[in-house]
């Protein structure tokens, strides 16, 4: 699959990722490619590691102007677990990058329960994977990050679209 923008669906399907390859669902109100009940210590430590995500963007992503979009500035009530342990030195996530990290989780949640905890030998299988749920939120045309679109309509071509390119990457991270 080495090249392809395409996911592997029968490999998607043998780990109970199914709901990557649905057809859109009646309802608007479910971002989440896979919906799995969080309870508040597990999005807690989601959003933690959705700030290290954000640092791995610093270092990997080209374009600044997308990667300073993914940083947030106020802390979420909810998610006290990150405001305790930061010093000073953690990004703050914004809610798009919380959502794409907690779906993320809960795809890995839903495969290794499929594998029972065993990680997939396929050699393409993370690739098909970040493909996928990358093509599912980048096909709800939900806004993930609101406070970019006018640099996403800006900055976007037909071979370098950034907003399917920051929720890969995110994914990917």
């Amino acid at each position: 699959m080495s090249g392809s923008n395409m996911p592997d669906i029968p490999l998607l399907r043998r780990y109970g990722l199914d709901a990557l390859i649905e057809e859109e669902r009646d309802h608007d109100y479910d971002i989440l490619p896979i919906a799995i009940d969080f309870n508040n210590l597990t999005a807690n430590i989601v959003t933690y590691i959705s700030g290290y995500v954000i640092k791995m963007l610093k270092r990997r992503f080209k374009c600044p102007d997308c990667v300073e979009g993914c940083i947030g500035h106020e802390f979420d009530e909810d998610y006290r677990f990150l405001f305790k342990k930061n010093k000073g030195g953690l990004y703050i996530p914004t809610k798009g990058v919380t959502t794409i990290c907690l779906s993320v989780e809960g795809c890995i949640r839903r495969f290794m329960d499929a594998t029972e905890g065993r990680i997939p030998r396929e050699s393409n299988f993370f690739e098909t994977f970040t493909i996928a749920i990358s093509q599912k939120f980048y096909g709800q045309g939900k806004v993930l990050f609101p406070h970019l679109e006018e640099h996403f309509i800006d900055y976007s071509t037909i071979t370098n679209n950034h907003t399917a390119s920051l929720i890969k990457a995110i994914v990917g991270a």
